[in-house]
C-alpha cells in the first residue's frame, strides 16, 4: 500500500512539473509571412533569393532587421518563417509601429512596405509584460505562485 501512495505522489509531482514547464514555454521567435509574387502579371515559379527587412517607417526610416532567404514559389504563392536564419531580437518590436519590405534577387524594394500588425501571441505578451497582472492573482503574494510574478519584467 505504501508503494501505491508513493507512486501516486510521484505521478502527481510529475504532472505538476510538466504543467509548470508548459506554462513557462517561450513564445515563438519567428514570424510567418506569406504572399503572392507576380512579374508582369504572371505568377513566379521556382525559387528565388528574397531579402526581407523590417523598418521603423512606412517610407525611409531606420533598418532594424534583415534576412535573406531562398524562397520557393508555387503559382506565385510563398510562405516563409522570418527569423529562421537570423533571429529577430526583442528590441525590433518595442511597441512602435513596424513595416516589412521585400526585395527579390537583389532588385529594388517592392512597394509599398507592409505594416506588421498584432497576432494572438502579442495579446498574451502585452498582459504578461507587467507584474501588475500578477498582483491581481489570488495567490500571487502569499505562496509559491509569487515566484512567477518575480520573473515578470
Amino acid at each position: 500500500m505504501r508503494s501505491a501512495k508513493l507512486w501516486g505522489f510521484a505521478l502527481i509531482s510529475m504532472c505538476a512539473v510538466l504543467l509548470l514547464a508548459g506554462g513557462a514555454a517561450a513564445i515563438p521567435t519567428t514570424i510567418n509571412y506569406q504572399g503572392l509574387l507576380e512579374e508582369d502579371g504572371t505568377p513566379v515559379e521556382g525559387s528565388e533569393s528574397v531579402t526581407f527587412r523590417i523598418y521603423d517607417g512606412a517610407t525611409g526610416g531606420s533598418l532594424l532587421w534583415e534576412e535573406p532567404q531562398t524562397v520557393n514559389f508555387d503559382a506565385g504563392v510563398f510562405s516563409v518563417l522570418l527569423g529562421s536564419t537570423l533571429p529577430i531580437t526583442s528590441s525590433v518590436f518595442d511597441g512602435s509601429r513596424r513595416w516589412i519590405s521585400v526585395s527579390v534577387a537583389g532588385g529594388a524594394e517592392l512597394l509599398p512596405r507592409g505594416e506588421i500588425v498584432s497576432v494572438g501571441y502579442a495579446y498574451h505578451a502585452a498582459s504578461s509584460d507587467s507584474a501588475s497582472y500578477a498582483d491581481a492573482a489570488g495567490h500571487s503574494l502569499t505562496s509559491d505562485y509569487a515566484v512567477s510574478a518575480n520573473n515578470a519584467s
